[in-house]
């Protein structure tokens, strides 16, 4: 069983359905569908806090989606097969070739759960924590771009609009390359509990 797990807001719903039906066209394998709709509003907002609150009933393997991601035909299958592979494979995060970053940056981590909940720092709120949790995988050796799954992630830097969500994110990016800064000079220490 595979969970694909997709943070998402209110007014993102259009595109969750969108992000969802391509996942129901687009893959044959068993999968586990697990959204968490921020409430506006509140203190919890962000990719990361989302995914971590997401992640604390899941023992298993995971693709992370944002809700402005559509993947292609047997992208998760493509993942999954690779995954399957790679000796020691709990340890490792193969990323699909997603349109923007080209596979080098894990904006869409297909890993066991235990390495999110390890890895994706619970400090930041949603810039950077792909960043950091990159740079961890790739210097442990652990890193993999699987070049044949596609995702195309729909984002405002490639031409979607820029909505409520993105403006509160972008808004963030400051505080979040701060404490990626200071992070990255101790090695990204301390990792989650």
């Amino acid at each position: 069983m595979i969970f694909v797990i997709i943070p998402t807001t209110k007014e993102r719903r259009p595109r969750l359905e969108k992000c969802i039906e391509a996942i129901h066209k687009n893959t044959k394998y068993p999968i586990t569908i697990c959204t968490y709709e921020q409430e506006e509003g509140c203190n919890d907002i962000g990719w990361v806090k989302a995914l971590h609150k997401m992640l604390e009933g899941i023992d298993g393997l995971c693709f992370c989606l944002g809700d402005d991601v559509i993947i292609a035909p047997d992208c998760i299958e493509k993942l999954y097969e690779t995954y399957e592979k790679l000796h020691n494979k709990e340890e490792w995060v193969v990323q699909p070739y997603d349109l923007i970053s080209k596979g080098e940056l894990a904006s869409l981590p297909f890993c066991h759960s235990s390495i999110l909940k390890k890895y994706i720092y619970k400090g930041y709120q949603h810039n950077y924590s792909d960043t950091e949790f990159t740079a961890i995988m790739k210097m442990k050796g652990r890193y993999f771009t699987v070049e044949d799954a596609i995702a195309d992630h729909q984002h405002f830097t490639v031409g979607a609009k820029y909505d409520e969500t993105y403006r509160k994110t972008h808004e963030l990016g400051t505080i979040d390359k701060q404490l990626f800064e200071k992070r990255q000079t101790n090695n990204f220490e301390p990792k989650n509990q």
